[in-house]
């Protein structure tokens, strides 16, 4: 998954779960455990940003909300890498 793609998955909201199957559903060639490691990746700097730097209050609630969107888009990821994809795409239509 290109830069790009990865920061619009991680982009969709905590909880939006219909819009994560749609993204699957967008990206049937997804290498799952490679885009799993960058998430978690650009999840650490995020978090890392947000404890490093002192944000005002607006600029910290968006980084918390991109930072906890992340975690949950890697969840998904490393879910669907250690269960295939189909799976994956069974348990988010659920």
């Amino acid at each position: 998954m290109s830069s790009g793609e990865l920061f619009a998955f991680a982009k969709i909201p905590v909880g939006d779960f219909e819009s994560c199957f749609a993204f699957f559903e967008n990206h049937p060639a997804i290498e799952l455990r490679a885009s799993a490691e960058k998430m978690l990746w650009q999840t650490y700097r995020t978090f890392d940003r947000l404890i490093k730097h002192d944000y005002d209050d607006r600029l910290h609630e968006l980084v918390q909300n991109f930072a906890n969107q992340s975690v949950q888009q890697y969840a998904l990821l490393d879910y669907g890498a250690d269960c295939g994809f189909e799976n994956l795409k069974k348990y988010l239509h659920k």
